[in-house]
């Protein structure tokens, strides 16, 4: 099985879209930084609980990768201490960061991580038809109007298009 290294805002997404443990029926182990998931996934508080039940691991940095995160940390600007340690565990495991902040994905990028989002795992979910158009469309509607969750409103209403005209047909 394939690993991805997950950020907390993917969680936030999918508590918004009132669907916490739709994407653990993609075919991925999703592992993040126990530190950073104790330090930062506070509210709501059952929360990093309900996701370790549903197949969150939490994993430990190795020191080459706390070195790496040190170095991440002081090269660019404006990227947290604990997007720094999730990339290291990505770019030292070989692994995809999935992520929606913007300067995570952009150093990403320049590090030669492969980055995914939220609408990546909503697609995959929906391409593998391991939900139906209905779920699908329903947390798209959520995320578009939720004014915390900062998606491409271009790329969520293009969903929602797509959604109208296949009703249509």
């Amino acid at each position: 099985m394939e690993i991805l290294c997950s950020d907390l805002n993917i969680w936030l997404d999918f508590v918004a879209a009132h669907n916490l443990t739709l994407s653990f029926l993609l075919p991925y182990v999703f592992i993040t930084d126990g530190v950073v998931a104790r330090e930062e996934i506070l509210s709501p508080p059952e929360l990093l609980d309900q996701l370790i039940a549903a197949g969150l691991v939490l994993v430990s940095l190795t020191n080459e990768e706390k070195d790496y995160s040190d170095d991440i940390f002081s090269r660019y600007k404006g990227i947290s201490s604990a997007d720094s340690r999730l990339l290291a565990i990505a770019k030292m495991r070989s692994i995809p960061v999935l992520t929606g902040d913007r300067k995570m994905r952009e150093v990403a990028k320049s590090e030669g991580v492969q980055v995914f989002g939220t609408l990546w795992v909503l697609d995959s979910l929906l391409n593998s038809l391991l939900i139906d158009d209905s779920t699908f469309y329903k947390c798209i509607d959520y995320l578009l109007n939720d004014p915390s969750r900062r998606l491409p409103k271009d790329e969520l209403r293009k969903r929602l298009a797509l959604s109208a005209r296949s009703e249509r047909s």
